[in-house]
Parts: structure tokens; sequence; C-alpha cells
């Protein structure tokens, strides 16, 4: 509640104080969102090493959440020595459980052949999965697949559907892809107005070639440029 703000106010240092009470009862889930504070720095300094010791205290009670969250901190080396090949066994053993998040997870290993051989079909299987129960991510990757034909025949439109799922869903990679999908008139009729309010909206959740594409559109507008001096050559 407290971490969320249903209900009360937001207050993460309230929640890490309760979570430290569930964890101290060894209860899966206040273990797991512990990690989850102690890793993103959130009510309390942020440790990689404690997120790591809770994490793992969860997930050797076999809760989904926690192996995948674990399997996320191998994959990205955070506090400890990146490993695939471990990510890929924890993601495993979520996906077993059916968590959403772990299959998205397990399925990009498997596109891009990552501690394991590579595997598109099984990937496209597992975005699937996980996009039925509503993972936003596997929208994503479903939609990536389709723009670029990966494991699935190129389809433009499909693609569109897929990105603009993630994106009422507040992705900003997919909000972004939408727009430029948008822009260029590809699996969509080409709105410019549309591609610039995606792009805002990718902006605004700090989406680095969102910002830059508008600061590009606004340069090209006409007038737009005439504050820039001609020989500016940049930073």
């Amino acid at each position: 509640m407290y971490a969320e703000g249903v209900g009360v106010a937001r207050d993460d240092a309230t929640a890490v104080k309760w979570y430290m009470r569930s964890a101290a009862e060894h209860h899966a889930p206040g273990m797991t969102n512990l990690a989850y504070m102690y890793a993103n720095g959130r009510g309390i300094a942020r440790s990689y090493a404690a997120a790591l010791h809770w994490y793992h205290e969860a997930a050797a009670k076999d809760y989904a959440p926690a192996q995948s969250n674990l399997g996320y901190m191998y994959a990205q080396g955070w506090g400890v020595a990146q490993d695939d090949h471990e990510a890929l066994k924890l993601y495993e053993k979520a996906a077993h459980h059916g968590f959403a998040p772990a299959m998205d997870n397990l399925g990009e290993m498997y596109l891009h052949g990552r501690g394991t051989a590579q595997n598109v079909p099984l990937a496209i299987s597992l975005f699937r999965k996980s996009a039925a129960q509503g993972s936003a991510g596997a929208a994503n990757n479903l939609g990536w697949c389709y723009e670029h034909g990966m494991g699935v025949a190129q389809n433009l439109a499909e693609a569109a559907k897929w990105y603009r799922i993630a994106a009422d869903a507040g992705v900003p990679e997919s909000q972004y892809n939408l727009g430029v999908l948008y822009a260029e008139g590809r699996g969509v009729a080409r709105n410019e107005a549309a591609a610039k309010a995606w792009f805002a909206k990718a902006a605004q959740r700090g989406y680095g070639p969102a910002q830059e594409q508008l600061a590009l559109t606004a340069t090209s507008t006409p007038g737009a440029a005439s504050d820039i001096p001609a020989d500016f050559k940049g930073p």
C-alpha cells in the first residue's frame, strides 16, 4: 500500500519498514519486495548486495517473482558477475510457474541466444503466453518480431497492433516505435501528429531516442532552426 500509494500517501520508507517485518518472518513476498526496494534505492540506500540476499532467500522458497528478479540481476550483472546461464535457469524456474515477466525475459534469452542456443520459435511462443497474461514487455517484443520478420512473417500492421498494446500500458520503447511507424506510414496511415504525440509520451518517460526525435522535429520545423547559428558545431 505505502509503496504504491494505494489508499494512503506513497511513503517508501514506511513501506520498507513493513517489508522488513515481513521478511523477518520469512514471508517470500515480503522478502521479494524488500529486495526490490534495495535494488532500486527506494525508501532505503541502494544495496545490490542486500537485494541479492533477499532475492536468494525468497527464490529458495520457490517464489516465482523472486526467481525472475534474481535472474534479471544476473542477466544485468547487478551486484554479481554477469551470468546468462544462471539468469536462464532462474527465468526457467519462474516461467515454469507461469509467471508472465519471467516468460518474457526467457523469451528474450532464446530470441538472442543468450545463455542458450538461439530458438526463435520458442521465444515467440513464450512472448505470446506472457502477452496473453497482460505483459506489456512481451507485447513490445512481439511488435518488434513482427516489424522485423523475426520468427514470424513480417507484418507491419500486426507490429503496430502489439506496439499500441504495450504503448497504452506505458512502455516507452513501444511508444517510440509506434511513433516511428506513424511518422513513416508503415503498418498505419502516416500521421505526423500521432507520431509526435507518441514521441512526446516516450520522451516524458526519459526515453532517449524519443527525446532526440522531438529535438530533430523541432529544429526541422520552419523557423525553428533560426535560433541556431549557422556555424554551430554542437557541444
